[in-house]
């Protein structure tokens, strides 16, 4: 390629490196730079709103459930905007064993997909 050796090598090297977007001309191109990349922490709107719903369908189907298997799922799933938890951190808040929260996660999840409100969901 009649490149010297050296040359490939300190590109080689830029390449590894983060440089500042200044570095790659005007303002206005910079922007439109940053323009095309995505931000990955925001989220669709559409995306957002249809979350909301499902989530809504979801716990007014939960209505048919007990207490309980309610509570289950809201923690397991993270219904009420909090994060999800595992079986043994929803054992020890509920006094349960692991295994007991996993035996409560699978019926109520079974009775909401055989009950009508749960099957349109599905």
């Amino acid at each position: 390629m009649e490149t010297p050796v050296s040359k490939v090598d300190e590109l080689r090297a830029m390449a590894h490196e983060p440089h500042p977007l200044e570095n790659f001309g005007s303002e206005s191109t910079v922007k439109e730079i940053l323009k095309s990349v995505p931000d990955r922490r925001s989220t669709n709107p559409l995306h957002h709103i249809l979350d909301r719903e499902r989530r809504e369908k979801m716990l007014a189907a939960m209505e048919i459930l007990a207490p309980r298997e309610r509570k289950v799922l809201e923690m397991r799933f993270g219904l009420r905007g909090e994060s999800r938890r595992t079986l043994k951190e929803i054992g020890r808040i509920l006094r349960i064993s692991r295994e007991r929260v996993r035996q409560v996660e699978r019926l109520a999840i079974s009775r909401l997909l055989s009950s009508d409100v749960g099957r349109e969901l599905t």
